[in-house]
């Protein structure tokens, strides 16, 4: 199965062997191709990301009043719910992915000064933990929806590897070295 942004910026899946597909999303801000819609940018989603599971997508969605922030949505498989995970106030989204157990998504986001990486649990929507900020670029859940494993780096050019503990439990340090990743410098 293969779930994709479509030209006209919504999801669309497509089942095993091309057989099956079907719009998940569709346009909220009017008729396509009208004057109400030809004075804003089109909206739209991009980094659709299935779960583990096979029922829902992880996407961020663009708003068609460029005001309006992106978000970080859930939407199911078979098109009929769709809820609000994440508002990135001030940030734009770099990617997301899902826990192993389809419980969490952690996106990585950039807002003016860094990158951050969040935690968002899809039972508490609108609530993020987060996890690491700097240049946490590269990220792999393990062990189900308690542990990530990161690899940051700072603006001083130290580089680490370790594994955060949402939740309950201690962190681990894997390795730390010099000069590999660094965070951005604004200035």
């Amino acid at each position: 199965a293969l779930v994709y942004v479509a030209e006209d910026g919504q999801l669309v899946y497509r089942g095993p062997g091309g057989k099956d597909w079907r719009r998940l999303t569709h346009p909220l801000d009017g008729a396509e191709g009208s004057n109400w819609q030809l004075h804003h940018r089109p909206g739209g989603w991009g980094w659709p990301c299935p779960s583990p599971d096979g029922q829902t997508i992880a996407a961020f969605h663009h708003p068609s009043n460029a005001e309006d922030p992106t978000q970080l949505r859930l939407v199911d498989l078979d098109g009929v719910a769709e809820r609000q995970l994440l508002t990135l106030e001030g940030a734009l989204p770099v990617y997301c992915q899902w826990s192993t157990d389809s419980r969490m998504v952690a996106a990585l986001v950039q807002d003016g000064e860094c990158l951050q990486l969040r935690a968002c649990s899809t039972e508490n929507l609108g609530q993020a933990l987060e996890i690491e900020s700097g240049a946490p670029l590269f990220f792999q859940w393990i062990s189900g929806d308690t542990r990530v494993l990161v690899h940051v780096g700072d603006e001083t050019g130290e580089a680490r590897v370790l594994v955060r503990c949402i939740g309950e439990g201690e962190d681990l340090l894997l390795g730390q070295s010099k000069g590999i990743i660094a965070a951005l410098q604004l200035r």
